[in-house]
């Protein structure tokens, strides 16, 4: 059983300056722990009731690995611990990784300022199904937020990753930019070349007015919304008087990232 005081971290991993003071983060559910054990990060314990580790194949490697660390709880301790109101059986913690270098090839999704988690942890899984990396501004949700983990179902684990200020990295890129915007070219009337970058904004305002625009495409269902704001106005924002309610981001991306693979 856990500790006292591993209790108290495990509980305080909910919060984002806890996360950055320990430099660990919490997985939480069946399948989303055996993603984080089969991804090799770093994992510092494993939190299991009795029928969970019974159940997983690989317990006496795991219990040798981390010793007192992976521990059987009783239905109350996971209570203690869990970010759950109905706790889902096991609870992992791990130490969150340096940025990993992105390919200088494919697709990548670029996220200006995405602040919903459960909107992040889709993009995430979205950009692994379609193959695509991605680059989060530095002003995106927290990706260790436990709800941005549970949305991203495994996919935080193995999308290559990083985090860094989009107006220097979109400058430095010989890759095409495609922004996501209300009044831009139909996604069905572009050509779309073998890789580039695909810029989504905030879910609210947009793509940030200030990120370079030189060798942007914009995106959007092929003519001008009325009352469209500027040229920042999102795919996924709000539409104006009697236009259909536009996208959510995470829905933008993948319809736009269907386009671009060929997927469809």
């Amino acid at each position: 059983m856990p500790t006292r005081a591993e209790v108290q971290r495990i509980q305080s991993l909910m919060q984002k300056k806890f996360r950055q003071k320990y430099g660990l983060f919490r997985a939480e559910g069946d399948k989303l722990v055996r993603a984080l054990l089969a991804s090799g990060w770093t994992v510092e314990g494993v939190y299991g009731s009795p029928d969970w580790w019974s159940a997983f194949g690989e317990a006496e490697t795991w219990q040798r690995r981390l010793g007192a660390h992976a521990a059987a709880c009783s239905a109350t301790e996971l209570q203690r611990i869990s970010g759950q109101v109905q706790p889902n059986g096991v609870l992992a913690v791990a130490r969150i990784p340096e940025g990993r270098p992105l390919p200088d090839g494919g697709w990548t999704l670029a996220l200006d300022r995405i602040r919903d988690p459960g909107n992040m942890g889709t993009l995430l899984r979205t950009a692994e199904w379609f193959g695509a990396s991605v680059c989060c501004s530095p002003d995106c949700v927290d990706l260790f937020n436990p709800k941005v983990v549970q949305a991203s179902m495994g996919a935080l684990f193995r999308v290559p990753l990083q985090t860094a200020e989009l107006a220097d990295w979109l400058s430095a890129s010989s890759r095409p930019v495609y922004a996501a915007a209300l009044s831009g070219e139909a996604a069905t009337e572009t050509t779309w070349p073998a890789e580039g970058i695909l810029l989504i904004g905030n879910e609210a305002q947009g793509i940030n007015p200030q990120l370079p625009r030189t060798h942007t495409v914009r995106i959007g269902r092929g003519r001008p919304a009325q009352g469209a704001a500027c040229s920042g106005e999102p795919l996924h924002g709000s539409a104006s008087a009697g236009e259909a309610e536009s996208l959510n981001a995470a829905v933008a991306a993948a319809i736009l990232l269907a386009r671009a693979t060929g997927a469809v």
